[in-house]
């Protein structure tokens, strides 16, 4: 027997011994493990002791942080960015912001997410909805500082008013930002690209075209964005074509909401409603446009003439009379146009389609207001009078040229 078993063998009996004995004494082994492996190492160098042995917890943590640096030390990279993680799991959930994939979808309102603990956030928004709700007006918030923000309109003062067309607004920095709309003013410019806007935060939004141009791929067509939102959206025009096609014409749409709202021009549905006159529109923005008739409000006044618009996207398609621009140009003939519908109406001559037909005689013709005149013919309808003698007139020209032949 060799001399390490046969010590090990007399310390095991003389701990047994004094275990049993009725003392009932506690005794650390830890020393005498270190005791015994000494002993090996100095008689019998050759000996190595097994795993089962003797383990020291201290090696073994040693040994996991080292493998945890062989791990680390190539860590798994995505392929568009370049950005690493420190687990596969990570970058498998990243990968989703530049396909464009939407594992866990909101059951409310169906918005999709790359990460569950995203839909959770986001869940957050519906349950506070009714929490976060202006008592002045029932507006709702997603966030409670967008609503003590929003509390300060009902309580602003009249300083803070806007002169050009009535607003009032929250506060004076936000006064003297909107005041800037009006005039056209853009003190706020791009260092890099000479762009320039009415306010400090919506040039740091554009800063990010600069900082982090297209880091989001589409896998189908190759074409990059700036942003994942730009590029999901972008994404729902390759899976989602077929079912986002008007049946009725063909037209495609690259949301469900914007497919609903167009199918309104078939149905004839008008969900809302003005309370002054009772018309109905297919859409709320239309609604609100139309109101303005009713209040008589028109903020937005041409510099050259004084012609005053409710929309500031009218008075510059206005101001192209004064300035001559005519920036939509017929590809086949080369004639130019202030408005692009003013061109797409002028297309259909080159194209020969003539989609509005009377549904009397059937008599067709590209321009919807051709069809409406010739129907007076069929009603007999004269809506344009001589002021001098009465006479009716089917179009106003002809009632213009019949009062100044007769002076």
């Amino acid at each position: 027997m060799h001399e390490a078993e046969r010590a090990g063998k007399d310390r095991q009996k003389t701990c047994s011994q004094e275990s049993n004995s009725g003392h009932h004494e506690h005794f650390d082994l830890m020393p005498l493990k270190r005791e015994i492996q000494e002993y090996l190492i100095e008689k019998h160098n050759d000996y190595i002791p097994t795993e089962s042995e003797f383990i020291c917890s201290q090696t073994m943590m040693s040994s996991q942080k080292a493998a945890q640096k062989t791990k680390t030390a190539h860590p798994p990279k995505c392929d568009q960015c370049g950005r690493g993680f420190t687990k596969k799991g990570h970058l498998r959930n990243h990968m989703r912001t530049h396909n464009g994939e939407s594992s866990f979808t909101c059951q409310q309102c169906g918005k999709g997410f790359t990460q569950k603990s995203n839909l959770r956030n986001h869940i957050k928004i519906h349950i506070a909805k009714n929490a976060l709700t202006s008592q002045q007006c029932g507006k709702s918030f997603n966030h409670k500082d967008y609503l003590k923000r929003h509390m300060r309109v009902h309580t602003i003062e009249t300083s803070h008013t806007c002169p050009q067309c009535g607003k009032s607004l929250a506060d004076e920095s936000i006064c003297i930002a909107h005041m800037r709309s009006h005039t056209g003013e853009k003190p706020f410019a791009c260092d890099q690209c000479g762009k320039s806007y009415t306010s400090r935060s919506n040039l740091k939004y554009h800063m990010n075209v600069h900082a982090n141009e297209n880091s989001f791929m589409c896998h189908h067509c190759g074409v990059r964005f700036r942003r994942s939102a730009q590029l999901k959206k972008h994404v729902k025009t390759h899976i989602e074509l077929v079912p986002l096609m008007c049946r009725q014409c063909g037209k495609t749409f690259s949301t469900k909401e914007n497919l609903e709202v167009h199918m309104r021009n078939y149905s004839k549905e008008r969900p809302y409603t003005c309370q002054q006159c009772g018309k109905r529109f297919i859409r709320n923005a239309s609604l609100k446009e139309h109101m303005i008739i009713h209040t008589g409000e028109k903020p937005h006044i041409c510099q050259h003439c004084g012609k005053s618009c409710f929309r500031k996207a009218y008075l510059d398609i206005h101001i192209r009379v004064h300035t001559g621009e005519k920036p939509y140009t017929c590809q086949d003939c080369g004639k130019s146009f202030i408005r692009k519908a003013h061109l797409n109406t002028h297309a259909k001559v080159h194209s020969g389609e003539k989609p509005y037909s009377c549904e009397l005689c059937g008599k067709t013709s590209y321009r919807k207001e051709d069809i409406k005149r010739h129907m007076r013919v069929h009603t007999g309808e004269r809506p344009y009078r001589c002021s001098k003698y009465g006479k009716g007139f089917t179009l106003y020209h002809s009632a213009r040229s019949k009062y100044q032949t007769e002076d």
